[in-house]
């Protein structure tokens, strides 16, 4: 009975990430001329792991105002090794009260994008997000 609900299990998955993907893709395809507001980083939410031991990453959550209202988004940190170097990277890079940059959907301001200067982390995390500064470094 497994065996044969599983392809139509995994073939229903593939279909709900690619709807959910077209989705985010479409709600946020405009989002680099959204207008900018100022945002306060808040606290680190949780820390997440990808497989049971890591790579790790942060749920950071931030707030903004627009139009007089207050909005709060969530940001996910560069993936690290270990736990200890999420929150590292927070307390260093990011604690709570740090300024940053938020975009945000005139139309709906509670879709927001935060901007973050990607040389505020450490020259291993751009290469672990798969971004790079001039010139290319590649460890392998």
């Amino acid at each position: 009975m497994l065996s044969t609900a599983f392809p139509w299990i995994f073939g229903a998955a593939i279909v709900g990430s690619l709807v959910y993907g077209v989705i985010m893709a479409v709600r946020y395809r405009k989002s680099d001329v959204w207008p900018a507001a100022d945002g306060l980083i808040e606290t680190l939410i949780e820390i997440r792991s990808v497989g049971n031991h890591g790579p790790y990453y942060g749920v950071l959550s931030y707030s903004y105002e627009v139009a007089d209202e207050y909005y709060s988004g969530e940001w996910t940190t560069p993936s690290f090794s270990k736990r200890s170097d999420v929150n590292e990277f927070f307390e260093k890079q990011m604690p709570k009260g740090t300024k940053v940059m938020v975009k945000y959907d005139p139309r709906h301001p509670e879709r927001s994008v935060l901007e973050v200067d990607i040389a505020i982390t450490d020259p291993a995390a751009p290469i672990t997000l798969g971004i790079s500064s001039p010139p290319l470094i590649a460890e392998f």
